[in-house]
């Protein structure tokens, strides 16, 4: 017995050394160039004020919201076809810095291009973005299924009736709000194209796994995009919903639309365009 406790007593002699000799190492990580961040989506809803919002980059552990970039000269192109029809300023927002809110609303058949000059970066400008007939959702209901692994209680899901345009190439996207809050964690990018669904009539179409709480709100926001929009929010799914294992989705870059003027380079970010259809529907009541 004797042995035993001088043996523990070393042992933890050599934990509390351990625990002393402690020491916080501070990783000099480099900053990395300043880039330009640009955000805008551009619908066709007509009650709400939607802006393009332009940021930049900060340090990785920098724990503050990232600058905004104020005083830039944001200008939005129309073009029907290829032809420019109009081009209109947009001042920023005074009570929202960093926020140039659109002048109007999108129109199917038109094609927008926004142009951005904020110094000390180069000017830049976007690829045209077509705004593209949107299929209708017809009906919107839920359905009993099998509680959510993280929340028992929450045991609905949600469905769409709509149909797919025929011919193959297009490429949707979904917004969903629960009680009136936007979804925007990277699982909730919802984007598909139509390779397996072309033509086809979707009575009982599921564009989210999420399992809903009774009483809850889901309203679903459905989207016709560009191919290009589509492989932009496709790559930042996967480069930031699926990580964290050995099955992780190989690092690549997120290439935007808005390149500089002056080079090759591009913004980081992406603008894009849709025309919309919604429903609303309050999980568990008929």
């Amino acid at each position: 017995m004797k042995t035993q406790i001088t043996f523990i007593g070393l042992l933890m002699a050599v934990a509390f050394g351990q625990t002393a000799c402690e020491k916080v190492i501070d990783l000099d990580v480099p900053e990395g160039e300043v880039q330009l961040v640009v955000d805008g989506w551009l619908t066709d809803h007509e009650d709400t004020v939607q802006y393009l919002i332009l940021t930049t980059t900060a340090p990785y552990f920098e724990d503050k919201p990232t600058p905004r970039v104020s005083s830039a000269n944001v200008t939005i192109h129309t073009y029907e076809g290829e032809t420019l029809i109009e081009s209109t300023g947009m001042p920023e927002d005074p009570n929202k810095p960093g926020h140039y809110p659109f002048p109007f609303p999108a129109e199917i058949g038109k094609g927008y291009q926004v142009e951005i000059d904020a110094p000390p970066f180069p000017p830049a400008i976007s690829d045209i973005q077509q705004v593209l007939e949107v299929p209708p959702i017809l009906d919107i209901f839920w359905e009993e299924a099998s509680p959510d692994f993280q929340d028992s209680l929450a045991i609905y899901r949600v469905f769409i009736s709509t149909f797919e345009f025929p011919g193959p190439g297009d490429f949707y996207r979904w917004f969903i709000f629960v009680d009136g809050e936007f979804q925007n964690a990277p699982f909730n990018i919802y984007v598909q194209n139509d390779l397996l669904v072309d033509g086809m009539n979707l009575p009982k179409f599921s564009v989210t796994s999420t399992r809903y709480r009774f009483g809850q709100r889901v309203r679903i926001v459905q989207s016709r995009i560009n191919e290009n929009a589509y492989d932009f929010l496709s790559l930042l799914r996967f480069q930031t919903a699926f990580i964290g294992s050995p099955f992780d989705t190989p690092p690549a870059p997120l290439v935007g639309n808005v390149r500089f003027m002056d080079s090759d380079r591009t913004a980081l970010g992406f603008f894009s365009v849709s025309a919309t259809s919604e429903a609303e529907v309050v999980v568990g009541v008929d």
